[in-house]
């Protein structure tokens, strides 16, 4: 199943097909070979048309969420083809993706029309794709995009408070945690 929560102040940008110059792959961009974006993307819930889509493990949620600077949303069937398919890929790069027990500093950034698929650090794939849709650099640490009420920060998600709290020693001594 897969769910959508539209960006209220997003403008079009780069989709699947479209004419124009390709934006260059950050350098921290760790690419994971042999895998097709595109029919990864389907299977873990994206069914849309932007080129780019970033996308990582939610435990609480027990779904893959995943943003492609216009939408954002998750899908719940996807998460045990990410934990046993992608994490093993991605941690033989030494990427710090999200597991069940474990909040990662990386996430996944599909390119669905190159069909490449790479580990990078969130902050740089966030900027990514932002830039490659005309919109500012998203000043959360996460992906959920979950509407904030009045007042409310992002300190009150659990999986927020555990990206800030857990050091690094406790990182990489998590299961999928990057190797020090």
């Amino acid at each position: 199943m897969a769910r959508s929560v539209r960006d209220s102040n997003s403008s079009e940008g780069t989709g699947v097909g479209s004419t124009g110059p390709a934006p260059a792959i950050p350098a921290g961009f760790r690419r994971i070979e042999q895998e097709d974006a595109a029919a990864i993307a389907q299977r873990i819930g994206y069914f849309r048309q932007r080129r780019f889509v970033v996308a990582a493990f939610h435990p609480e949620a027990m779904a893959i969420i995943w943003k492609d600077g216009i939408d954002s949303g998750f899908g719940t069937g996807g998460w045990a083809f990410y934990c046993t398919h992608l994490l093993p890929l991605a941690v033989k790069l030494q990427a710090d993706l999200t597991d069940q027990g474990h909040i990662g500093q990386d996430v996944l950034v599909l390119d669905i029309q190159d069909k490449h698929i790479y580990a990078a650090p969130r902050s740089c794939a966030e900027e990514f794709i932002a830039t490659t849709v005309g919109l500012e650099t998203p000043h959360r640490r996460c992906l959920c995009a979950r509407p904030l009420e009045p007042g409310e920060t992002c300190g009150a998600c659990p999986a927020y408070r555990h990206v800030n709290t857990q050091g690094p020693e406790e990182r990489s001594a998590s299961p999928g945690g990057s190797v020090n």
